[in-house]
């Protein structure tokens, strides 16, 4: 057998250094004038957001920003990045706006409402939860099932309504006919070789 194989037990090294607290990660890391941030995400996955509070939050000890939506659009930066190349059905391009912090509107469970800059974590984590924000909740879309279905809420962020691509000028006959062409019918195994046995290579 070689140095390792199927069910072999590895010997770790690096237990007893992990086990005795010297592991070392990003998040252990501190620099000198370093701040950290944290994001308040929302709870709904479809709210209007009425308004937003962060006069606490603002006030507290350590806490150097707290940035919103409406602060976030104030700076001229934009978007967030997307992929570029998504078309329409007409063959049109579009590119879906992602605002790094939403100020109206939260279209997921977990969509970004505001951003604390604090001393250090645990105060920009308790600056967040002393941000009052007035959602009103509206209908969501879960499953695909309900996203087809007509009348289902749509996105608002000016986009067009995303559904399955239809080839032009095909209709329903004709598809059932390629469908049922001998090119797309299941087709039946060949047979598989004859096993090798002692008999059929003495021979």
């Amino acid at each position: 057998m070689g140095e390792f194989a199927i069910g072999q037990s590895v010997s770790r090294f690096e237990d007893p250094r992990l086990l005795r607290g010297g592991g070392r990660y990003v998040g252990d890391i501190v620099l000198p004038g370093m701040a950290f941030g944290y994001v308040l995400r929302s709870p709904h996955a479809h709210a209007r957001i009425r308004a937003i509070d962060t006069n606490r939050a603002k006030a507290t000890p350590g806490v150097l920003a707290v940035l919103t939506g409406a602060d976030w659009q104030a700076s001229g930066w934009g978007d967030l990045p997307v992929p570029d190349g998504l078309k329409r059905r007409d063959g049109t391009s579009f590119r879906p706006p992602y605002p790094a912090l939403v100020k109206d509107r939260v279209r997921w469970a977990g969509d970004y409402v505001a951003f604390v800059v604090a001393e250090t974590l645990l105060q920009a984590q308790d600056a967040a939860e002393l941000i009052a924000v007035d959602y009103e909740p509206l209908p969501a879309v879960v499953s695909t099932a309900e996203a087809s279905a007509q009348g289902a809420p749509r996105s608002p962020r000016q986009r067009p309504a995303r559904r399955a691509r239809r080839g032009s000028g095909t209709n329903a006959s004709t598809i059932s006919a390629s469908y049922n062409s001998s090119a797309t019918r299941p087709q039946p195994m060949p047979p598989l070789p004859k096993p090798i046995t002692s008999s059929s290579i003495a021979s």
